[in-house]
This record gives structure tokens, sequence and C-alpha cells, in this order.
């Protein structure tokens, strides 16, 4: 039996021996007494995880050793009725919340299984001004900084001016270092789907299949093609013409004669664990993804029944204890430690972060990465250590949207957003986020990096232009000899 627990260590010898030698805490038992704030419950913020959180914080109150615990607890919930949905499409009051988003259907709406809305700071900001005394905040879906915004206004006493389920997926794998086949694989899997879709002719339900393929025009060190890696996914109507989708396109996969054949008994090794496929179950996608039209108070907590906010909240106490803490009073949030400016010095210089001719974006850049941008945007940044390395590269005007797209292999004008951002030092771009050229969000078939965290490479190994080499290279030795550090060089041996 595996257990699983979230584990905190508070611990540092920076702040030197005083708390073991003396006995005192980092911070008196005081300042523990705040209030508790979690938002998007479950991860998703559906009105079922709101109250599945409100069910843990009563089974740890009951648990023997809390009878003491009294919490006042507040419950906010995000989700939206489809009648207030459609009744907006009606008013064409939805729009995509991005070029790439398709446009809202009736039918979308009635297929997903609930709708929750991105909450803003005001229902949270409400809440905690009509029961200032809370313990604990248990929120549904909310914007990311909804809830800093909302308690740091509430605490310092300043105004506050998806999915539906299409199918059921499964996949398969298997490996292969067959020179002939990896040389005619494109061919071969076009192949083996009209041989699945011949064999379901008449068959009930819609399906599709695809494969992920992994090192198809890599080489070996001998100049050999290398290993090929297939992952193989079905998508169908019910979990049963799934499973017969794959394990049709399995069997093809493994068998199917191509040209020039030599090993008959089996086109690749497959059956990892001893499994031939693994049932994936549903498959979600997202399909609503839009901004809605409100009317001035919708966003806000409904207090009263005049009110014609959207979000409903509940307060309850849990626990059997007599007493409870009081976190009404927050402490105040001072601006005093903070230096209203702050100066940012350059880096010393260091051979491995400004490296001599550098040959790639890579080479020169702090932070290179990708990740996603909402569920159809993929979004780009390029940090950079210093302001005079930023400045050269955004002078050299070698990164730009044409580049972003061919990277990408997309059209210039389907690059959402790309510049720099100078209090950052940084370069961003946003893309679309397609799947065989359509807009695709993620988490759906066929998808093999739901996060987007591994689009990067084609910006990491970008080469430079020869011309920002050069000036890069004059930059860092002007460096050099500002701050005194020298530089050797050895003659060829003769």
């Amino acid at each position: 039996m595996q257990h699983r627990h979230p584990l905190l260590d508070s611990g540092s010898t920076d702040s030197g021996p005083e708390k073991l030698a003396l006995g005192h805490m980092t911070s008196p038992r005081t300042s523990w007494n705040v209030p508790l704030v979690f938002t998007s419950a479950g991860g998703d913020g559906s009105d079922e995880h709101v109250g599945e959180m409100l069910d843990v914080l009563r089974e740890i109150c009951e648990e023997q050793g809390n009878e003491h615990y009294r919490l006042k607890v507040i419950a906010i919930y995000s989700a939206v009725t489809k009648t207030f949905v459609h009744e907006r499409l009606q008013k064409n009051a939805i729009s995509g919340c991005g070029p790439t988003v398709p446009p809202l259907t009736t039918e979308l709406i009635n297929s997903a299984p609930r709708i929750v809305s991105q909450m803003g700071p005001e229902p949270f900001h409400d809440a905690m001004t009509a029961t200032p005394d809370f313990n604990i905040l248990v929120g549904g879906r909310a914007y990311d900084p909804s809830p800093y915004i909302a308690f740091a206004a509430w605490a310092s006493k300043t105004p506050l001016d998806q999915t539906s389920t299409p199918g059921a997926k499964r996949l398969w794998g298997g490996f292969t270092h067959m020179a002939i086949l990896i040389g005619q694989l494109d061919s071969v899997l076009k192949r083996i789907k009209e041989y699945v879709t011949d064999q379901h002719q008449g068959v009930k339900g819609t399906w599709d299949l695809d494969w992920h393929v992994y090192g198809q025009h890599q080489t070996t060190a001998d100049g050999q093609p290398a290993e090929v890696f297939l992952i193989g996914e079905a998508l169908a109507s019910t979990q049963e013409l799934a499973r017969s989708v794959a394990s049709t396109a399995r069997i093809a996969t493994t068998h199917i004669p191509y040209p020039d054949q030599k090993a008959t008994s089996g086109n690749l090794a497959y059956g990892h664990g001893g499994k031939m496929e693994s049932e994936l179950g549903p498959c979600a996608q997202f399909s609503i993804y839009h901004l809605v039209e409100l009317e001035e108070g919708e966003e806000r907590l409904k207090l009263n029944n005049g009110s014609n906010a959207l979000y409903r909240h509940e307060v309850a106490l849990i626990g059997r204890g007599d007493s409870r803490v009081d976190s009404s009073q927050p402490k105040s949030l001072s601006t005093d430690q903070y230096s209203p400016t702050t100066t940012v010095s350059e880096a010393p210089i260091t051979e491995d972060q400004f490296p001599t001719s550098p040959k790639t974006l890579g080479d020169v850049a702090r932070v290179l990465r990708s990740k996603n941008a909402g569920p159809y945007e993929i979004t780009f940044d390029v940090m950079f250590a210093t302001g005079s390395i930023f400045q050269l590269v955004k002078s050299s005007g070698f990164l730009h949207a044409a580049v972003i797209a061919k990277l990408n292999g997309i059209r210039e004008d389907e690059v959402i957003w790309s510049g720099f951002f100078d209090q950052a030092l940084a370069y961003k771009a946003t893309i679309p986020r397609l799947c065989k050229g359509k807009p695709t969000p993620n988490g759906g078939f066929m998808e093999s990096d739901v996060h987007g965290s591994q689009k990067y490479i084609g910006l990491l190994k970008m080469p430079l232009p020869d011309a920002f080499v050069c000036a890069w290279d004059e930059m860092m030795a002007k460096r050099r000899e500002d701050s005194g550090v020298q530089t050797s060089i050895t003659p060829p041996a003769s």
C-alpha cells in the first residue's frame, strides 16, 4: 500500500542559532492566527469540489484531539447555469477568450457536464468584508491573482474600486529499429489507417486514430536510422469501439507487409509491462473558454435577494469547540520596509554565463521556456541576465514574429503576439496551440505535451546571426577589460 502526504519544512540555519538555543520560533505564535484562503478548490473550482473541501475540514475537526476546533468557514461557488450562458449567447454577449478559441455554440453548452466561471477579486473581497471574522475561505474557480488582490485590499482596508467528454480513449505503443520500415513509415501508417477503416465499415459510432512518432528522422553515430518509438491513440464514442480500433491498428502495425520487408515475424517490439493496449477512459476536452459581457454588479457576491450578483456563498461553523481564534483583525500591510526604488547592477563576468562566440539563442539567454497561456495558446519567454545583453538582442532585430512563425511551422499572421518587455529584460511571443493545423485545446485527443513546457526547443537551438555574435564578442571583451578580467590565448602547437 502506498501513502502520499504533503510535506513542509520551515527550518533553516540562515538566521543563526537563536531559535534552537533559546527555544524561540521564527515568528511568535500569535502571528499564526491568520485566515486561510484557497481558491479553485480541487484544481478546477467546481461546486462539487468546494463541497468536498468542506467535508475534509469537517473530518479534520472531528478527529480525536481536535475537539477544541471551531472554524468559521466561507464557501464561494463559481458555477453558472447553462440557462445563463444560453441567454448571453442569444444576446451576442459571448466571445472567445483569444483569437484561436472557436465560437461558442448551443451544442457545446449542452454537452458540457459543468460550467464554471473564473471569478475576479470582487466576490472574495465581498465575502471577507461581510464576514470579517472568518478562519477559512474555500473558493471556486478563480483568476490566479484574484484571492491575493482581494485579501490585500481587505487586510489593508483599501477599497476595491470546462470540459466536455466526446468519447473514450485507448492507446498502445512499441518501438522498431528496422531501417527499411523506418524509411517508409509515413506510407505504412497511412495504409494501416485505411485497413482499420475497412475493418470497421458499418460499425455504429464514431472514431479517430493517429500516432505519436518519436525518433523518425534521427540517426545513430554510424549514420543509420535510429530506433523509432510509436504510440497509437484511438478515440471513439464508446470504450468498446475504442478498444476495437486500437486492437485492429496494433495488429496491423505489427504485421503489415511493406516493400523489401526482411523480418516477417513482427515489425515492432510491443507489450510493455505485458499489456497489449491500455484503456484511458473518457477523453476530456475543453469546449467553453469564452468571455461573457456582464451587467453591472453581476461580478460580485450575492449578499441579498435584490442583488443581481452571480456568485453565491455559504458561511458555516465547523467543529465542536466552544471558542474560535479571532482572525478578523489582520495585521496592517505596511510598505515602510520596502524601498521605493531598486537598483539593479550588472552581473559579474563569468565564462559560463557569458561565453565567447555563442552559437545559439540558448547560449545567451538566462531563461528560455514555453508553457500554456490558457488551453488554446502557447507562450514563449526568453529572459536575459543583464540590461546590456537584453538591449543587444533587442537592437539586433533577429527576434520577431516571422522567426517565431518559421520555427513553429505557422504563418506569420497566426502569431498572436510578439514583442519585448524592457522591465523584465525579456522577449515574449504567443502562438495558437495547433494539432494538424487546427486550433486545439490542451489535454485532448493526441495530446503529447499537456503543459506546453517542451515547445521551446526550436528557440533554444536557434542559430545566432553572425553580426550579433561579432557585436556580442566586442561587448564582452569591453566588459572584461572594464572589470579587469584577463584573457589569454594559447597559440597552436607547431
